[in-house]
């Protein structure tokens, strides 16, 4: 197996920067429309499908790697390729006309079931007390789960200017770090080739943004940190490695999807009930609370680093501190949002 080099991921990494930088360049002179709406949190007309450039780059400096063999070659990544690209268009062909909610389901669910299909599953969850809990066909139920999940998370979370992109960066830059440190050249060169395709249309996306990802790009980077996650199964990394880099994305979205079950209110429709839209609506700029989210990336990052050197079986309570982090976000969040409504409410009568 080829060793990990850095002057080499570096290199190519440059390069799929370049790649991703001009073809973000080239989406915005193709100018797919975002029209803002009533639920919209941008005000003006801005081209969307940008992340038409994070795909081009990551599949360039795949590619390369394939090519080159440093890493191997098999029916497994055509399979996965091919239902992460057929995903790809089908979200591309929403951005551009639109696709009923069905179909975008069923896609998701096809491409789930392929990668499953492929191996690639959460057989084994390792437990407090219960040691390594196998899973056998509830496994592959799990991960489809996951994946849909995860795809549903970054497509929710894509609102603001930069701060999916920017908590991509922050959450690849660790993963390759996590991925060198631990020998996992598949995970080191996927997260350096996420990184540098992130960069490349992070320069368009950051606030102000010339530029959206689109569920073309939130959908990739969704199903791709899945496939990363499945990765963890029976890598010598933490199986709950992405889960905790991306858990102010997790609990942002199970929050509000829970929150919305209850209140009997439709988790499909378009709303702005996230916390990142209650914070904007709260007086924040696009562009604070996009570097919100990054910071909570490297709290998390720092986090899945030490992470790797706790016992398997304890891991799962490093989600503690995080957990009560996020739970104080809330509350500032709601405290800042009410806040916000009483000084406009005051504002009026005077």
């Amino acid at each position: 197996m080829y060793e990990p080099s850095i002057v080499w991921a570096l290199w190519i990494g440059f390069g799929t920067f370049l790649v991703s930088l001009l073809m973000t360049r080239l989406m915005i002179g193709v100018n797919i429309h975002d029209t803002p709406v009533h639920r919209s949190s941008h005000k003006k007309i801005t081209p969307r499908s940008g992340g038409v450039g994070i795909i081009v780059g990551f599949a360039a400096y795949t590619a390369y790697g394939l090519f080159n063999n440093h890493y191997e070659l098999d029916w497994r990544v055509f399979t996965i390729g091919s239902a992460v690209l057929g995903l790809a268009l089908v979200s591309l062909l929403d951005d551009i006309k639109g696709v009923a909610l069905r179909y975008k389901l069923l896609a998701q669910v096809i491409v789930s079931s392929l990668i499953v299909a492929s191996g690639l599953s959460i057989d084994q969850l390792p437990l407090p007390h219960l040691g390594v809990l196998e899973l056998g066909q509830l496994g592959g139920i799990l991960s489809l789960f996951s994946i849909i999940f995860f795809t549903n998370t970054f497509n929710f979370m894509d609102g603001l200017d930069g701060l999916t992109a920017g908590s991509t960066l922050v959450a690849s830059f660790f993963c390759a770090l996590i991925g060198f440190l631990c020998a996992e050249h598949i995970f080191f060169y996927l997260s350096i080739a996420l990184f540098f395709s992130t960069l490349g249309f992070f320069i368009y996306n950051f606030s102000p943004a010339r530029i959206f990802m689109g569920d073309v790009g939130s959908q990739f980077l969704g199903v791709l940190w899945a496939i990363m996650l499945l990765l963890s199964v029976h890598a010598s990394h933490s199986l709950y490695t992405i889960l905790l880099l991306f858990f102010s994305f997790i609990y942002d979205v199970s929050l509000t999807i829970l929150r919305r079950l209850i209140k009997g209110q439709s988790i499909w429709k378009p709303h702005r009930t996230f916390l990142f839209h209650i914070l904007h609506r709260g007086g924040l700029s696009h562009r604070r609370i996009s570097l919100i989210y990054m910071g909570f990336a490297i709290i998390q990052g720092l986090g899945a680093i030490y992470l790797q050197f706790v016992d398997i079986h304890r891991q799962i309570f490093m989600f503690i501190p995080y957990l009560i982090v996020m739970i104080a976000y809330t509350a500032w969040v709601r405290r800042k949002a009410s806040q916000h409504i009483k000084n406009h409410i005051n504002v009026e009568r005077n």
